[in-house]
């Protein structure tokens, strides 16, 4: 487990040897997981091109991920879960182990993502949040989780519609 008393990462405790077993979230405009993982431009952990699904351990920092790249008039954003019950293999990434200047460097961490999405060396990766500190973010490789007879398609629930305090959104 990562340091600190934060909700989010207590579910990082659910890791078993290496195997995620719990319940990811992402609040999107998208209501299918598979297409909220289609990201045709490049993002802070990938390059364009591939498909990969930025989630949470937990709804709260789901929203704020949400928040931080909402436009003035976003449109209708889904609640959505994903549940591994069969478990999921996860990679951590050590924050300690990233450049200092990672939060403004995307080259380095768009090269970390690619590097874990070409190797296949898990289905989830756990990367540091860059609007909270001491959290982070679980990626979802679809490619990973494609093999149905594998036990680690997930189950998706919509959850149905987020609605944003409009306090949040005052600047």
């Amino acid at each position: 487990m990562l340091p600190g008393p934060f909700p989010c990462d207590a579910a990082i405790e659910r890791i078993h040897y290496g195997q995620w077993i719990g319940r990811l979230w992402r609040i999107s405009p998208v209501s299918d997981w598979r297409k909220a993982a289609h990201r045709p431009r490049a993002a802070r952990w990938h390059t364009q091109g591939p498909d990969v699904l930025y989630t949470s351990a937990c709804e709260t920092l789901a929203a704020l991920e949400a928040l931080a790249h909402l436009d003035e008039n976003p449109k209708p954003h889904r609640l959505l879960s994903l549940d591994f019950p069969g478990g999921a293999t996860l990679r951590v990434i050590d924050p300690a182990t990233l450049p200092k200047d990672w939060k403004r460097d995307m080259a380095a961490t768009r090269a970390i993502g690619d590097a874990w999405l070409r190797s296949g060396a898990s289905d989830l990766l756990w990367v540091p949040s860059v609007h909270a500190q001491r959290t982070g973010n679980v990626l979802v490789n679809p490619a990973a989780l494609d093999d149905a007879s594998s036990g680690k398609m997930p189950v998706a629930i919509d959850h149905g519609l987020f609605r944003f305090s409009p306090r949040l959104r005052r600047r």
